[in-house]
């Protein structure tokens, strides 16, 4: 439930710019929506998709392709902030969507593992969207 800086400033960002915010996780339901409502976040969010509901994990691409759906949306319509390059920005990538990695743990990733756009503080989101 500790946020990482900047994480409520750029939620307020967001949603002030009109963007539709959702979560996606492989974590377990009750414990996220736990740490969800004691942290404040879930009511930035209009979605929250868990893998234990979809069906799939991600980096599955059928994970990514069901959010899709559920969203009534397209790839080129989403954009994927993820802290880890197997789960969130493969598996992103794999479903044609953009990604944003948010290196948290200072990983050095190779241009075969990703070679879009990498932030070292969320508040850099505002600068790239």
């Amino acid at each position: 439930t500790n946020l990482v800086d900047g994480a409520i400033e750029t939620l307020e960002y967001l949603k002030s710019k009109g963007y539709t915010l959702s979560i996606i996780s492989n974590g377990f339901i009750e414990v996220q929506y736990t740490k969800l409502r004691r942290s404040g976040l879930l009511p930035y969010f209009s979605n929250v998709f868990f893998s234990d509901e979809v069906g799939y994990q991600k980096p599955d691409i059928r994970f990514f392709q069901a959010v899709l759906d559920r969203l009534n949306a397209t790839p080129a319509e989403c954009l994927v902030i993820g802290d880890n390059l197997q789960t969130d920005i493969q598996g992103a990538q794999n479903a044609n969507m953009r990604a944003i990695f948010y290196n948290a743990h200072s990983e050095q990733p190779s241009k075969n593992e990703f070679s879009g756009q990498i932030i070292a503080n969320l508040l850099e989101i505002k600068t790239i969207l």
